[in-house]
């Protein structure tokens, strides 16, 4: 899908501050321009489609839309994507668009990161603890937030700290749901628990579905490879291997005893088999190996 509005049409909107051009990004529904406004470097959100209404009614929000906005402005971490500025609406080209600001990351995302092959026992340490707080702090924010995307592309370096991304498909427990019941979860596929995969309604989505993606990523992390994926797979030997997780795939990896336990753990294909807890993980990773 392509902007409604060009580049030039975001640098005049936008005079306040200095846009880079083209776009970082397109996804979905919104479009990513870096920019910077005194000594701040920031990225400039915009939603394509037009918006209707006024800034107090913040243009009728798509629902996912607002609840990725209530998710990164209720959640108090610094590994979780924060909003800078309440999000407003702005004459962009022809027609008005709602808008608001996060902090650009420097990078590189993880997953350039291990295609640079740096993974190993250390990459693998940090993911698992800045990742698991990223987890405690959604959970425990008002709305009880499962981000249920968390993969090595939606995960950037901010120095030497790692920040989860993109809270687009997040789902909040103590909100009504907007999935279909009889639908399965949004998902990104490569990245997604078991119970993603099964219809809403007999599905468990909660904490341990993002334990389970942290485990993943995790492993990838320490090894540079997916624990199930390869090209050319099938879709029920995809979903057998994650059936049959063993801690012997992480054999020569480098990593410590203790945490092929955890990873192993965390991969449980059913959530009853994973932490009853983020706390529980979270303790034994900040205790160190």
């Amino acid at each position: 899908m392509l902007p409604p509005f060009t580049d030039g049409d975001v640098g005049r909107a936008f005079s306040d501050l200095t846009v880079v051009t083209p776009h970082l990004g397109v996804g979905a529904y919104k479009v990513a321009y870096r920019a910077s406004r005194a000594d701040e470097d920031v990225v400039i959100k915009i939603v394509m489609e037009p918006a209707v209404g006024d800034d107090d009614e913040l243009a009728n929000l798509p629902e996912r839309f607002a609840r990725e906005l209530l998710g990164m402005e209720s959640v108090a971490c610094p590994h979780v994507v924060k909003v800078l500025d309440k999000p407003s609406i702005r004459d962009v080209g022809a027609s008005q668009h709602l808008w608001y600001l996060e902090p650009f990351y420097e990078g590189p995302t993880l997953e350039k990161a291990i295609a640079d092959g740096q993974s190993g026992p250390e990459l693998c340490e940090k993911v698992l603890l800045h990742m698991l707080r990223a987890v405690k702090a959604m959970w425990e924010s008002p709305s009880k937030i499962v981000h249920r995307d968390i993969k090595p592309g939606n995960i950037i370096f901010n120095g030497e700290d790692l920040v989860l991304l993109d809270l687009g498909i997040a789902f909040h427990a103590d909100l009504s749901a907007i999935t279909d019941s009889f639908m399965q979860s949004p998902k990104t596929r490569r990245y997604a628990a078991p119970e993603q995969f099964e219809v809403r309604r007999y599905a468990t989505i909660d904490f341990r579905t993002d334990l389970y993606l942290v485990g993943m990523v995790a492993f990838e992390a320490a090894t540079g490879k997916h624990p199930f994926w390869q090209q050319g797979i099938q879709a029920s030997e995809y979903l057998r291997r994650m059936a049959n997780f063993s801690a012997i795939q992480l054999d020569g990896s480098g990593v410590e005893q203790s945490r092929v336990h955890l990873i192993t753990r965390l991969l449980a294909e059913r959530p009853a088999g994973r932490y009853r807890s983020v706390d529980q993980p979270l303790a034994i990773v900040e205790e160190g190996p």
